[in-house]
């Protein structure tokens, strides 16, 4: 995959060592038919507006998901070597909300499909991924769905740990790789609780000082 043309080399990636959102949940309404029914007419209102302004879902009266933006941001309906690259404020801003509907049961990618246009539009013209994330193999942390991405948002590489065991190591050269050839501008590391791998490392260095 290369770049899109005319993109000219990339900037130095940011780095981002993991982050944690917050939220705050909605006030619910209350109970009584009176307020009921004036929610009723109100969501109606607002799918009306909806229409002719282009804002929210016509279907819903809600705000459209991830998947419905991106066919409206991207050229093809997903993010393609077509695109303009993202700048790192934004991919982190995105991969932050991912999360945090993923935290509250309300992510995206699961309750959508992605259809056959997009998987033909990332074929046909190239991957372009916002970001590039290094995160543990740990089954109990799968980095596109925490974060609540689709095929072709990240560039993800993992391994037990999320460890770069030395320079010419192939987690760092495909890292080069994406800021070199793919113009990824945010790399993010991703820790998680309770890592295996590394309470094996650090037992084993433990168990050394004690036993020299």
């Amino acid at each position: 995959d290369k770049p899109a043309p005319g993109r000219g080399p990339p900037p130095p990636p940011a780095m981002a060592t993991g982050y944690r959102t917050s939220w705050h949940s909605a006030a619910k309404g209350g109970k009584d038919a009176g307020e009921m029914a004036d929610k009723k007419s109100k969501s109606k209102t607002v799918d009306n507006k909806s229409k002719s302004k282009g804002g929210d879902s016509p279907q819903t009266g809600k705000m459209p998901s991830k998947l419905e933006m991106d066919k409206a941001k991207y050229a093809h309906g997903v993010r393609t070597a077509n695109d303009e690259g993202m700048p790192p404020g934004e991919a982190l801003d995105r991969l932050k909300a991912g999360n945090a509907r993923f935290m509250k049961g309300e992510a995206d990618a699961l309750a959508s499909t992605f259809d056959a246009d997009q998987r033909r539009a990332l074929a046909e013209f190239g991957q372009n991924p916002m970001a590039s994330i290094v995160g543990c193999a740990d089954s109990r942390a799968p980095l596109e769905l925490i974060v609540d991405a689709v095929p072709g948002d990240l560039f993800v590489l993992r391994n037990a740990g999320n460890t770069l065991s030395n320079a010419e190591g192939s987690v760092v050269g495909s890292l080069e790789f994406s800021v070199n050839a793919l113009g990824v501008r945010l790399i993010v590391f991703v820790g998680h609780t309770k890592c295996g791998a590394l309470k094996g490392a650090s037992q084993a260095m433990l168990d050394k000082q004690q036993n020299p």
